[in-house]
């Protein structure tokens, strides 16, 4: 299962448990403990029932380890939406202590994992409030964890933010509930934080991100490639809409021909609104970058195709041809990181748009990223270009690296100078 066999593996486990009966070797502990944590490894809840009930059968009282794994299982489900998955996971581990059984830390981080896990389903407040009761017996059997237990509440309301309005200040007061408990939060704990705000796709989240990632410096916390990816991600979703597109859903009440005429100034409005915010976070993914290779973090092939998403919001909402994506592309041919079909055909609707408006030079651009996204879509074998992108280079301390000079030398400002200029980050956000 842990090599990606998955339900396969869990079937083999199965046949060799029915070829050990019927060659009258006895099971044992050892040999359903396994077969339960693979059920665990790949969600097999079923399996991992039919396990347990099999091991009563022949006489085997489970074991911690056992019924840690079984209880692991139980995130699968309510993920897939099994509301009842939750309060089965508070009575499995009621049950370990009937059979005189203390939970472990893998027992305890296993069932609010499960919980969260619910929060789609249930709704963030109905979810943490059961993970929470388990957070509260860790507590009182000083079982270690926190840390983990509460940054799967986090995860949870993350999952649960686009079905949940209230899932976003949940995750705040978890947050802050951890500060209050003196649980300290790590890269993960933020990282997923700011994965929440960036799903929300406006201008205020872009700023509570940025928020975070001054916090976790405060705080001596490394943000890592992955952070910084999550937050060029907010910056993605703001450029192609955002804030502008709220624009348009509330006119207020008017009469109709107002209202026709008032339609047309707001198509209007969001438009530049629009144009507006997609360079603003293009500026910022940016000083982003710059900045990930000043901390000597190496901004990945995600990193670059995020970015080449934004420059194509810019192309986009301006009709102008995508030079600074064409620039981002040539960047990326030099450190051998390979774009994106996806991004690649957003540059090239850009690219048509700004030829339908009569741009000079859109058309050879426009042939220029066609020949590029055919070679993206043939297959890895027959492409001119390697399929797995190389790593970034090395970023020696003091140097700004590839992304940080190439800024220099167009004269784009600071991470700092930047979110003073383009997003100014409320302090009360």
């Amino acid at each position: 299962a842990k090599t990606g066999a998955g339900r396969m593996a869990v079937a083999y486990g199965f046949r060799v448990l029915h070829v050990m009966r019927e060659q009258g070797v006895s099971p044992n502990i050892h040999t359903y403990t396994p077969l339960i944590d693979a059920c665990a490894k790949v969600g097999a809840l079923e399996e991992s029932e039919l396990a347990m009930t099999m091991m009563k059968e022949d006489g085997i009282a489970p074991n911690v380890i056992a019924y840690s794994s079984y209880i692991a299982c139980f995130t699968a489900s309510a993920a897939a939406g099994d509301r009842s998955a939750p309060s089965k996971v508070l009575k499995v581990l009621d049950e370990m202590r009937e059979e005189g059984l203390e939970p472990n830390e893998y027992s305890y981080c296993s069932a609010v994992d499960a919980c969260a896990a619910a929060a789609p389903t249930l709704g963030a407040a109905s979810a943490l409030k059961l993970g929470k009761l388990v957070i509260a017996a860790m507590r009182r059997d000083a079982v270690p964890g926190l840390q983990v237990a509460y940054n799967s509440l986090i995860k949870g309301c993350c999952a649960a933010v686009n079905s949940d309005e209230t899932a976003m200040s949940e995750a705040f007061a978890v947050l802050d509930e951890m500060d209050r408990n003196g649980i300290a939060p790590n890269v993960v704990t933020y990282t997923s934080m700011v994965n929440m705000l960036a799903q929300a796709g406006d201008q205020a989240s872009v700023q509570k991100a940025l928020k975070l990632l001054d916090r976790m410096e405060k705080e001596g916390i490394q943000a890592n490639t992955i952070t910084y990816n999550v937050v060029l991600k907010a910056c993605a979703k703001a450029a192609r809409g955002g804030d502008a597109q709220r624009t348009l859903r509330n006119p207020g009440p008017r009469g109709a021909r107002e209202e026709k005429k008032m339609s047309l100034d707001y198509s209007k409005e969001t438009k530049e609104a629009k144009t507006d915010m997609a360079l603003k976070m293009l500026d910022l993914a940016e000083s982003l970058l710059a900045t990930m290779e000043a901390k000597g973090l190496r901004p990945d092939v995600y990193s670059y195709n995020t970015l080449l998403n934004i420059c194509a919001s810019v192309a986009a909402s301006t009709r102008q041809v995508p030079r600074e994506g064409m620039r981002v592309l040539e960047l990326m041919k030099g450190i051998g990181a390979t774009p994106s079909a996806q991004e690649l055909g957003c540059l090239l609707e850009a690219a048509q748009a700004a030829e339908a408006a009569g741009e000079a030079d859109a058309m050879r651009v426009g042939i220029q990223l066609q020949h590029l996204l055919l070679n993206a879509k043939r297959p890895p074998a027959s492409r001119s270009h390697p399929a797995t992108p190389a790593a970034a280079p090395d970023v020696e301390d003091g140097d700004d690296g590839a992304w940080g000079a190439a800024r220099e030398e167009r004269g784009k400002p600071g991470l700092e100078n930047v979110v003073g200029e383009a997003v100014v980050v409320d302090a009360g956000a």
